[in-house]
């Protein structure tokens, strides 16, 4: 059997220490979060410090810093426990409260954790669609978020977070300054359905821009967006897609598209980057369905591959290359090791930050950083996904 290096528990953490901290953060980085982004809270949140469970849609990288600055009280985050993996992060996420859990697998633990909290008197919140959003629509809620919320018999705060996808999308490195708002609403036990919950956090971006029409104004504005997007909507070709400044072109037919301030392609079929993603995901899951589809396989050729389980440090392997067929996920390190993993039984798959897939296998955890670019980590998820979606119904 395993052993969990699981972090020590939050209530161990110092209380002092983590007050001070806070204020220390609040004075600081939440003075240059709202500089930055032009920060706007629009709905006054409850003062006190009773217990209270938060839900919010998941945005941007600063999600959790808003809401806990906006609220003005520590509150602790359910994180992915690959943020706990190195010491200084792990003395860092541990000593802010923050609580480890698993992607894609159950994790008693995390909840007693989260149980406890909300004993003490503390404020706790969770991300309910799992990982922010890549095209600022909303994902669908995880299942059992309704009997999480039951189960800590607790106030619900729901958030909504608008214009923060704008503001730093997760394909990309670079901040732009334009607007985000906070919105908070406490729900009434009636709403704390998945139906409700979902109704309550849901949010578009485009739907609420293509209202406002603000912009959004930094350098490099379509930059990294090849690792979202992977598929030319004009030659149907994959992994052509290459971006400079605010120009994305693909390297086959030499079809262009600028992204302006506001978010959107000027002049091109396909206005947002949402819009392109949807037909992307429909184009890939056609094509997937075929007996021998154009999309596979896939491959990256500077991969350095890791492994561990949970939080514990992981292990360097060496640099593979990697390489998805219909069945198999291959991983091979020239002259040292070679993994063919079946598709079916990749568990927990997720990208980690923007190029880093990570998954189950057998009980091993496999971390793969991609190194360029144009090897999209976010590709190789949604392949495989796609993939065991169609074995499950055959």
């Amino acid at each position: 059997m395993r052993r969990d290096c699981t972090p020590p528990p939050v209530r161990a953490t110092v209380p002092a220490v983590k007050e001070v901290l806070y204020h220390l953060f609040r004075l600081t980085l939440w003075q240059w979060l709202r500089w930055k982004y032009r920060v706007r809270i629009l709905d006054q949140p409850p003062r006190g410090r009773t217990p209270l469970v938060v839900v919010s849609n998941h945005v941007n990288f600063w999600d959790p810093f808003l809401i806990s600055f906006a609220l003005r009280r520590p509150v602790s985050f359910v994180a992915a426990d690959g943020n706990f993996r190195s010491r200084p992060m792990r003395f860092l996420m541990t000593l802010a409260g923050q609580v480890p859990k698993a992607k894609g697998r159950t994790d008693m633990q995390s909840i007693r954790l989260l149980q406890d909290l909300v004993r003490g008197g503390r404020a706790i919140a969770v991300f309910p669609e799992g990982q922010r959003t890549w095209d600022g629509e909303p994902r669908e809620i995880l299942p059992g978020i309704e009997k999480l919320v039951k189960l800590l018999r607790a106030p619900v705060m729901a958030v909504q977070l608008q214009g923060a996808y704008r503001s730093l999308p997760r394909w990309s490195r670079r901040g732009r300054r334009g607007v985000l708002e906070i919105h908070f609403r406490l729900l009434s036990p009636d709403e704390r359905s998945r139906e409700g919950i979902t109704r309550a956090i849901r949010f578009s971006e485009d739907q609420w821009q293509a209202r406002r029409q603000v912009r959004y104004v930094g350098p490099g504005r379509a930059e990294e967006l090849e690792t979202l997007l992977f598929h030319c909507h004009r030659c149907g070709s994959w992994d052509t897609l290459v971006s400079t400044g605010s120009t994305l072109s693909c390297s086959s037919c030499g079809a262009t598209a600028f992204l302006t301030a506001a978010g959107t392609f000027r002049d091109h079929p396909l206005p947002t980057v949402a819009s392109w993603h949807r037909r992307q995901m429909q184009a890939l899951g056609e094509d997937l369905a075929l007996e021998a589809p154009r999309s596979l396989p896939c491959i990256a050729r500077e991969v350095r591959v890791l492994t561990g389980y949970r939080t514990r440090p992981l292990t360097l392997r060496g640099e593979a290359a990697v390489t998805l067929g219909t069945t198999e996920l291959e991983i091979s390190i020239p002259g040292r090791e070679r993994w063919s993993i079946p598709v079916q039984e990749i568990q927990g798959i997720n990208v980690q930050y923007t190029r880093q897939l990570e998954f189950y296998f057998r009980g091993t955890l496999f971390v793969l950083r991609m190194q360029r670019r144009s090897d999209g980590a976010y590709r190789f998820e949604q392949s495989i996904l796609f993939l065991q979606d169609l074995y499950r119904h055959r």
